[in-house]
Order: structure tokens, then sequence, then C-alpha cells
């Protein structure tokens, strides 16, 4: 009973470093999570959790609004702060009904939100919804005492700064997790539903990711077209001709057409997860453990996610949009569902470097990344964020 008072009590000491320095209570959470992952009951794992998400979207809802053309943020607030008004089918078409609908509520249950805190709450909502699918569907296969690891891992991974940019899409991926961890087809199709109300794409996504699940019947089909997608197919010199006919492709082919670097940043991510993930596989086969067929599933679902990116990687932000649900969103567990067989040590100091080397990106003043435009850190003045979430 003492060592519950004293976890618990940890819990109470990170909302209290919240409020003083958002950077402090995430990178201490993610860590307790790891470091304690053994002794942690649900009820504190899930409390750490939301910590490390309000800490999370706390960071990012520092960045400043409008810095570049690209920035969807501009148009959303618009959607937010005049819903009634705004002529939102220009940015969203008018089947993707979730996020203006989301944001009508948001405008009636917390109205005069400024951007930064319209960015908070966005963010907070999508990290509990992705929190609700992995405590209820994503730990099933882990230990009671690696489960604390594997939450930590997937906010480690998780991108805080898509949720303030591709806000849709990335509401869109977070519903679509419940479609691979689900295990009842209601609740599936019902997630595939609410998905595609937010974006479109969630069906392509499911489908294709579907398809690298399958027995890879429609594989070759699948490689072949996208090579010729690639490889044939001229996008710039089809443009022209699809403004006027669909105003929103051509939209997206003169904005992100020459922006490749998004596409090998993600690469990169699915790429480290998945090498990660044979090595793991091919220590436990060399020390004669079982892997199953639900492993090697997986490591092939990735194979198949890095085949395309290596075929598209020149196609606008085709690879880097299409698989949002596994470089931003799934990329941690992915990775600790591959570690979670080794023993608690290596996962403890493993970890425990991923994160600290994931906080000197968020302190660093030379990334392009860098979110404290708005507010710092720290502070001496406790909830001196939220000023600017309520502050206009």
């Amino acid at each position: 009973m003492g060592d519950q008072y004293f976890l618990t009590a940890a819990v109470a000491l990170l909302s209290a470093v919240y409020m003083f320095s958002p950077l402090t209570s995430y990178v201490g959470a993610l860590l307790y999570l790891t470091l304690f992952s053994r002794r942690l009951s649900t009820r504190v794992r899930v409390a750490t959790s939301v910590i490390a998400i309000l800490s999370g979207a706390s960071i990012w809802a520092s960045r400043q609004v409008g810095l570049n053309v690209s920035d969807d943020f501009m148009w959303y607030y618009g959607v937010y702060s005049s819903v009634d008004t705004v002529d939102w089918t220009d940015r969203i078409p008018v089947y993707e009904v979730g996020l203006p609908l989301f944001f009508k509520i948001l405008s009636l249950a917390l109205p005069g939100l400024t951007p930064n805190g319209l960015m908070f709450v966005s963010t907070t909502v999508t990290g509990l919804i992705l929190l609700f699918c992995v405590e209820r569907f994503g730990v099933r296969e882990f230990p009671r005492e690696k489960r604390a690891y594997c939450v930590a891992m997937v906010f480690l991974f998780f991108s805080f700064v898509l949720t303030t940019q591709l806000t849709r899409q990335m509401l869109s991926s977070v519903l679509l997790v419940n479609v691979f961890f689900g295990l009842r087809a209601a609740s599936r199709r019902l997630s595939l539903l609410l998905a595609s109300a937010f974006h479109l794409s969630a069906l392509a996504v499911y489908a294709i990711l579907r398809t690298f699940q399958s027995r890879f019947l429609l594989l070759p089909f699948l490689l072949v077209s996208v090579v010729a997608l690639a490889k044939v197919v001229d996008v710039q010199a089809a443009a022209p001709f699809i403004t006027d006919q669909a105003p929103r492709v051509a939209y997206y082919l003169y904005l992100t057409s020459s922006d490749s670097g998004a596409n090998w940043a993600a690469l990169a991510i699915v790429l480290g997860v998945a090498v990660t993930g044979l090595m793991s596989l091919l220590i436990l086969k060399a020390a004669n453990a079982e892997v199953s067929s639900r492993e090697k599933q997986t490591l092939a679902l990735l194979v198949g996610v890095i085949i395309i990116y290596l075929l598209t990687l020149d196609v606008m932000l085709g690879p880097f949009r299409l698989f949002l649900v596994v470089h931003a969103v799934m990329a941690g567990w992915f990775f600790a569902y591959f570690t979670r067989r080794f023993p608690s040590v290596y996962l403890l100091l493993g970890g425990a470097g991923l994160i600290i080397t994931r906080s000197l990106f968020l302190i660093n003043p030379t990334s392009s990344f860098v979110p404290w435009d708005v507010y710092g850190p720290f502070s001496a003045l406790p909830g001196y964020f939220m000023q600017s979430y309520l502050s206009r």
C-alpha cells in the first residue's frame, strides 16, 4: 500500500511540474512510465499518460500560426471562430464534415480560444483518443510489467506537431488505429466511417495497409500500379488540366510537389522501426525463441510501406500523407511491440536513452521545428502558458 501511495504521489508531482514547465513534465512522464513500468498500476499508468499528452499538447501549442502559406491552422482557426460564416469548403471538402462539426462543438463549449488554445485542445483530444485505443486494444500482447513502457514509446514517437498542422488527417489517422486494433467488425466499421468523415484518405490507407496484412495476393498488382504512377505519369504536366476540374488536387500539386523532405523524414522513422523489428526477430530466432505469425505479419506490413516509400519519394507528399498513421501515430507502438520480449533492463536503458535524446530536439534553438515561439519552456509563474490559450 505504501508503494502505491508513493507511485501516486509521483503523478501529483508531475502534475505540479507541468504548471511550471510542460517540457519537464513531458520528459518526466515518459521517463516515469519507462523506468517504473513494472510497478505501475493501470490507473497510475493512465494518469501519467494524460500528463504526457497535456504536456506534449502545451509544447506544440506554443508555435506561431501563419509563418508560411502551408500552415493549415490559419484556416482551421477561421472554422472555429466563425463557423457559421466562413466558407470552409474552400479548404475542406463538403463531405469531410468531421472537423467543422468538432470545431462547432468546441466553439459552443469553449468559446474565445486563441489559435494556441485551439491547438492545445485539438491536440489533447487527439492524444486522448489514441490513449483510449492503446489502453483498450494496443497493450493486450504486452506483459503487464511492460505496458507502461509501450505507452511511453507511443507518445515518444507520436507527432504532436502534426496535430497542429495536418489536423484533419491526424484525427482521421488516430481513429484508424482502432480499425487495426479492434476485435469486433462493427467497431472497426464505425471507426473507419468516423475516420473518413475527418479525411477521406482513410479509405485508401485502410485498403492498402489491409493488403499488406493479407496473404499478399494483391501486392504484385499494387506495386506495378505504384511504379506506373511514379515513373510514367507526369503530375506537374497534368496540373493545368486538373485546376478547373479538381481544384483540391491542383492545390496539393502546386503546394507540395517540390517538398520531398517530409517524405524522407517519414521514411527514416519507418525504416528505423522496421530495422529494429528485423533485428529483434533475428535475435529471438537465434535464441531459439518462437517468432509468432503476428510478428512476421507486422514486419511484412512495414516492409511493404517502405517499398511504397522508395517508389514514390518524389511524388508530392504522397507516401508521407498515405502512411501518416504509420510514421506519425503508430510508430511508437510498432517499436515497443518488436522490443517487448527483451529483458526489462534493456528496455529501461534503451527507452530512457531515446526519451532523453528526443528531449534535446525540443530545446535545440537551431531545430526547424522548435516550438517555443509564443511562450518559453520554463516559467516561475504557474500555468503561465494558459494565458495564451484564453486571452485575445
